[in-house]
């Protein structure tokens, strides 16, 4: 029975700074780099993200998605 649960929990997918810049640029079709990434979570904004060793920024996927469909949503947000 475990296993049946273990497989059925979606498996989360985690990118780095750079990966997620280009990931949000090529899928939602505006300019987003590895610096304004690290710059919005500084300021606290843009999307969620976890420290990988306690020291890289990694990004799920699924943040990511939330993130980019809120700024085409609203484009006034700052980038």
């Amino acid at each position: 029975m475990q296993d049946i649960q273990t497989a059925a929990q979606p498996q989360l997918r985690y990118l780095s700074r750079a990966e997620a810049a280009s990931y949000v640029t090529q899928k939602y079709g505006f300019p987003c780099s590895k610096q304004t990434l690290a710059k919005l979570a500084v300021k606290g904004q843009g999307p969620e993200f976890k420290r990988a060793n306690g020291r890289f920024a990694v990004y799920p996927v699924a943040s990511l998605d939330a993130w980019a469909l809120t700024r085409i949503a609203d484009p006034a947000m700052p980038l």
